[in-house]
């Protein structure tokens, strides 16, 4: 089973040694596979999706009362992105690692602990408060906005993890894209790795 990476951004994403992350280019059978799950990738998602859902509305409710509202240049990041309301946005610094879910069977595909950033519907925990990073956490919030809430945007991204995983996904394809031209990173690997993503 493909490691389910709920709206992760990796180490792998923003260190300098992507070469082994760099995902294939999207073949028409992998976004007919995304568009026509299979029985089997049908029934994991709804399997998982209640359990993701459990583990999102508390870690959501802690980042919106505690996280701070975006300043002024992540509120124009969060425009640029397509976010209809940043004003709903909130970031929390995190210190340490991010807890594995408690459920087993969603433990055993989502593995959030060398994660930078996660995105919760409106909120971000951090571990890094770099503009890439939350520019591309900001995608996530429109694209949750975009698909129709937590829930539309959960049972997506499960079903494109399990079908291609990781940042093959065109969830996060979007996401490294679209942040690298909101709020560039330095030249380097880490920016060829992003523009490389077709």
């Amino acid at each position: 089973m493909r490691q389910f990476g709920l709206v992760v951004l990796m180490a792998c994403g923003l260190g300098s040694g992507l070469a082994g992350c760099a995902p294939e280019p999207l073949t028409q059978a992998d976004l007919a596979q995304m568009a026509h799950p299979s029985a089997q990738i049908r029934a994991q998602v709804e399997a998982l999706t209640p359990a993701a859902m459990a583990e999102l509305d508390p870690m959501e409710a802690r980042i919106l009362s505690e996280g701070r509202p975006l300043n002024a240049v992540e509120t124009g990041y969060a425009l640029k992105a397509g976010v209809h309301h940043p004003e709903r946005v909130r970031v929390l610094a995190w210190q340490g690692r991010f807890p594995a879910p408690k459920d087993k069977a969603l433990a055993r595909v989502y593995k959030p602990g060398n994660a930078l950033a996660i995105t919760f519907g409106y909120g971000i925990a951090a571990r890094q408060e770099d503009p890439y990073l939350i520019a591309h956490e900001l995608v996530h919030v429109a694209q949750y906005e975009r698909l129709g809430g937590r829930e539309a945007f959960t049972r997506e991204y499960l079903t494109q993890e399990l079908v291609l995983g990781g940042y093959a996904t065109p969830l996060e394809r979007e996401a490294f894209k679209r942040g690298h031209r909101i709020a560039p990173v330095p030249a380097g690997a880490t920016r060829r790795w992003i523009e490389s993503l077709d």
